[in-house]
């Protein structure tokens, strides 16, 4: 990797043609090498990471094709479990309060082993309403592979909520993220001046307790976006689960 950055002359490999990239890599290594790459996974890892401007997935996954070409069976078989090991998905949106128990899934623990066996070993379960929080938190329990949000989201308006019990719940260990929040004016513009309170206490608590927030918009793009800026919503930072805006004003 340092050669390719001194061939490059940059502190950082930047704009990187991946095949490119990759053969350069392959062909500069002998077996040995290769081998002692498979044996050091985080000194690897942690030098793909430092390289931008490419896809590293579709890097180590190219890379690693290479050196079961070159090795034999006994270090594919380590290949195999390094990239089982390095190489996953994260759900960063999903409902498992949702899901249907009865007819397709057995419990959480059923849902979260099909995950796993499809490479997604994470999971970031979002929460709509208050209730549905502590309802969520006792279906799900304690697990390291699960972690929450809480929010009330803007189409469940109409049953008002206590903001300082979204600021103490918000609070607790698990809790990564506000939300999910935002505005929604399609469904029920009827709540609008309701959302944009919701909204603006999401993004104060959000700051308070330096966790980010879930955005949910639809319609409601120019207040979106002035709650966003009045709110400094960079302090804490978000996602935009939500969009129906163009490519303008995603930028």
């Amino acid at each position: 990797m340092d050669a390719l950055k001194r061939h490059h002359g940059a502190a950082q490999v930047t704009n990187v043609d991946v095949p490119g990239l990759v053969a350069e890599l392959a062909n500069h290594l002998s077996p040995s090498r290769l081998q002692a790459i498979l044996g050091d996974v985080c000194h690897i890892r942690e030098q793909l990471m430092s390289v931008t401007g490419i896809n590293r997935e579709l890097l180590i996954t190219d890379l690693l094709l290479r050196i079961e070409h070159y090795c034999n069976r006994a270090l594919c078989y380590r290949f195999l479990i390094f990239k089982r090991d390095i190489m996953f998905l994260v759900d960063s949106h999903c409902h498992l309060d949702g899901l249907d128990y009865e007819s397709l899934h057995k419990d959480v623990d059923d849902v979260l082993a099909k995950a796993a066996a499809r490479d997604v070993k994470f999971c970031l379960a979002v929460a709509t309403t208050l209730p549905g929080y502590l309802h969520m938190r006792d279906l799900v329990g304690e697990r390291d592979n699960v972690v929450f949000s809480c929010g009330v989201h803007p189409l469940n308006q109409n049953d008002p909520y206590d903001v300082e019990d979204l600021r103490r719940l918000a609070a607790e260990e698990g809790v990564v993220a506000l939300g999910e929040t935002g505005l929604d004016y399609y469904y029920t513009p009827e709540t609008k001046v309701r959302q944009q309170e919701s909204f603006i206490h999401h993004i104060q608590i959000g700051r308070e307790l330096n966790k980010p927030v879930i955005v949910h918009t639809r319609d409601a793009r120019a207040d979106t976006l002035a709650i966003l800026r009045e709110e400094k919503v960079t302090d804490c930072g978000g996602v935009l689960h939500c969009f129906t805006e163009d490519r303008e004003n995603g930028g």
